[in-house]
């Protein structure tokens, strides 16, 4: 399959940058230098955006440049890692347990070095983005997103964590105890919320509470 690879601005950082604007890019055996649109379109999938273009007819020069390998890197840390970042922007990544599953996440791979993966988003006081897929404790353990990370950024910016208002939890420092629940209305009296420490991760990346209920303006729980 013949495909055009053209400039249009990146929803999420406002730059142009360039894009294969097809559902499966790994498909194209050409790919042809495109036009420009001052407007990115509203598609039904996900699109992934480069800082730089590619013409070419060979197959294996463009299986690398779109990263086409049979297995993906694991985290946006991997594709850094192994030099095969594009700049900020969707990426599949393929955790090495949990089925092997093929995930589509965001990354920033800009801010503080690059290899920053977007759990949810806060869209709104009482509303939250997720993902097309559900994540599980047994996902957030296969990813050492409970014990193995080495920092973790809360941002008012959708696209990057370096803004003025964004501030790092750095070096593994999770409080898990810290995660409590209310015993009475006024919360005076708490105890430690019994889940484990993944699904707890989890619940609220699925923009849930920390015990997996629905946020409401009656949530008791705590997080100190």
């Amino acid at each position: 399959m013949s495909c055009y690879m053209g400039q249009e601005p990146d929803p999420f950082s406002g730059r142009y940058r360039w894009v294969i604007p097809v559902k499966n890019p790994c498909q194209c055996k050409e790919v042809h230098v495109g036009s420009l649109n001052t407007r990115a379109p509203s598609r039904p999938f996900n699109v992934t955006y480069y800082d730089t273009f590619l013409r070419s007819s060979d197959p294996m020069e463009i299986g690398t440049f779109l990263n086409c390998s049979a297995e993906l890197p694991a985290s946006c840390k991997a594709y850094m890692e192994s030099g095969r970042s594009h700049g900020s922007g969707h990426y599949k990544i393929q955790p090495r347990c949990a089925g092997n599953k093929q995930l589509t996440v965001y990354c920033d791979q800009h801010s503080n070095g690059g290899g920053w993966m977007r759990v949810y988003q806060k869209t709104g006081p009482r509303q939250c983005s997720g993902y097309n897929f559900a994540w599980t404790g047994e996902l957030i353990t296969c990813m050492g997103l409970d014990t193995e990370i080495t920092g973790f950024a809360v941002s008012d910016n959708v696209t990057t964590i370096n803004t003025e208002d964004s501030w790092i939890l750095r070096d593994s420092s999770w409080q898990f105890n810290s995660f409590e629940q209310c015993l009475n209305s006024a919360c005076t009296e708490t105890d430690n919320l019994p889940l484990p420490h993944a699904d707890v991760i989890a619940n609220l990346a699925n923009c849930r509470t920390p015990s997996g209920v629905e946020w409401s303006h009656d949530y008791q729980g705590n997080v100190s």
